[in-house]
């Protein structure tokens, strides 16, 4: 009986230990992920963005936008790490819609390229 015990207990210990293992494993490669979010005002090469980078090991696409407007308003329920904005959009200035995703301080830093 008390070698049962014993047993269960070492189980009990490693089932524990491989948990919190892989718990910090799967918080790690998510803090590896990109999260992207796609302004694009062409819906066939929007779609194939969405699909092409979408198929990447370490991208996620977590949103999709027409113009600046309408990622400002899903930009805080996305959270992406990155945002791919069109330059040329209708209805949209690109710098307006820079200054007001910093404003919304969603913790993205600027690269420009």
């Amino acid at each position: 009986m008390t070698l049962l015990l014993k047993t269960d207990f070492v189980w009990f210990a490693l089932f524990l230990f491989a948990t919190f293992v892989f718990s910090f494993i799967l918080k790690y490669l998510t803090m590896l992920l990109i999260k992207l979010f796609i302004t694009e005002d062409d819906p066939i090469y929007r779609e194939y963005l969405i699909k092409d980078l979408g198929k990447q090991r370490f991208i996620k696409v977590v949103g999709w936008a027409e113009n600046g407007d309408d990622l400002l308003m899903q930009i805080k329920k996305a959270k992406p790490n990155v945002i791919l904005l069109d330059v040329i959009m209708p209805n949209t200035d690109i710098i307006i819609t820079i200054r007001k995703i910093k404003e919304l301080d969603i913790g993205l830093t600027q690269k420009q390229e």
